[in-house]
């Protein structure tokens, strides 16, 4: 976005002009993406406080009632967009105090705040269910097969996003194994040996396999 592009070369020097431009524009969602970028920045620094604030001020940023006519500007990001991001980097920050869990029930709201949105990323969306599907494994509770299985069915798969499906469905396999559905699993990774964006991923994919 414009905020991200404006710090990314000099983040502490240009934090401040970004900031001024950003809350000097009648546009809510560059507000929301200046402190998503902010607290981006500051949990990269492991400034988790600062970084909780700023998320929590992204978070608090309302739509207007009369939003700007669409392709105004090829930089905005819709405030759907940088709320997702927001949350989910706000999952990252509840791990470290609340722990797996905290982290999932986050990442369900990013995932449901790109549903309602008109204006679909599937690139982030396919990130965000990536994300999702790492920490459902961590977690290894079976529950998770099912809402996988649905979720992956309603991202439009491209060829950059090779990596997270290939995650997803890698995830899948492992999940339905510790379910006891080593048919299921056999599948998952069969799929993802299909699905691996490079070599050493389908060797991983192959040992997954011989685990079962």
């Amino acid at each position: 976005g414009f905020v991200g592009a404006k710090v990314a070369v000099q983040p502490e020097e240009s934090l401040r002009e970004a900031r001024v431009a950003a809350y000097g524009s009648c546009l809510p969602a560059l507000e929301a993406d200046y402190e998503y970028v902010e607290a981006n920045l500051r949990f990269c620094a492991k400034e988790l406080p600062i970084a909780d604030a700023a998320l929590q001020r992204s978070l608090t940023v309302s739509a207007p009632a009369q939003p700007p006519p669409e392709g105004e500007s090829p930089y905005f990001l819709p405030l759907g967009i940088v709320r997702a991001r927001a949350l989910d980097l706000r999952g990252l920050l509840a791990r470290t105090k609340e722990g797996l869990l905290a982290q999932l029930d986050w990442a369900r709201l990013a995932l449901r705040e790109l549903e309602i949105h008109p204006r679909e990323d599937q690139w982030l969306n396919a990130t965000l269910l990536s994300n999702f599907a790492a920490v459902a494994l961590e977690v290894g509770e079976p529950e998770f097969v099912a809402e996988l299985s649905v979720r992956v069915t309603v991202v439009e798969w491209a060829d950059s996003m090779k990596l997270q499906r290939f995650n997803v469905v890698r995830a899948l396999g492992w999940l339905s194994a510790l379910a006891g559905d080593h048919v299921g699993a056999f599948r998952e990774f069969r799929r993802s040996r299909e699905l691996a964006p490079s070599i050493a991923w389908e060797v991983e994919s192959v040992l997954d396999r011989s685990f079962l």
